[in-house]
This record gives structure tokens, C-alpha cells and sequence, in this order.
């Protein structure tokens, strides 16, 4: 198994005193996209702590938390579905 470390670009800095940010555009894996910006398109600092939560528990655990039977129901899975049971 390698480790791989990838960027794609998505990231944006925000402005000085600016805690989140408000988008229409959502990018990236269903899975590891925090509730609120689905449901309110709401980024903040909160949003990269969940994903990042949800890669360490997959890392500890050695399975994907939440499955993505079908890719375009991912924004409701996340929302709605409990995480797998280890």
C-alpha cells in the first residue's frame, strides 16, 4: 500500500475576519463533504475538520464509513445515513 497525497485545486483563502464562506458550486467526494455545505453551501474551517475526521476514523477502522452505492445520492446518504458499524 503507497500513500498517496494529492491537491486539486479546490481550496479558497477567505478574506481577513471572514469565518465561512457561502457557495452554489460544491466540489469534491460526496463522502468526505461535510452535512452543511450540502444542505446550506456553508464552507468554514468546521467543514475540512469533518473530512478530515472521517479519513482518521477510515484509516483506524480499515473501511470506507459511508458507501456510495449509487454516486448521485451521495449528498443524501451524507445527510441522512448513520455511519457503518466497525
Amino acid at each position: 500500500m503507497e500513500a498517496k497525497i494529492t491537491d486539486f485545486g479546490l481550496s479558497r483563502f477567505l478574506d481577513q475576519g471572514q469565518s465561512k464562506m457561502i457557495t452554489q458550486n460544491i466540489c469534491g467526494t460526496p463522502r468526505y463533504i461535510a452535512p452543511e455545505i450540502i444542505d446550506k453551501g456553508e464552507i468554514s474551517f468546521k467543514s475540512d475538520i469533518y473530512a478530515l475526521g472521517i479519513i482518521i476514523i477510515e484509516l483506524l477502522v480499515g473501511m470506507k464509513m459511508i458507501s456510495l452505492e449509487n454516486i448521485y445520492r451521495g449528498d443524501t446518504i451524507v445527510l441522512k445515513e448513520s455511519p457503518a458499524s466497525a
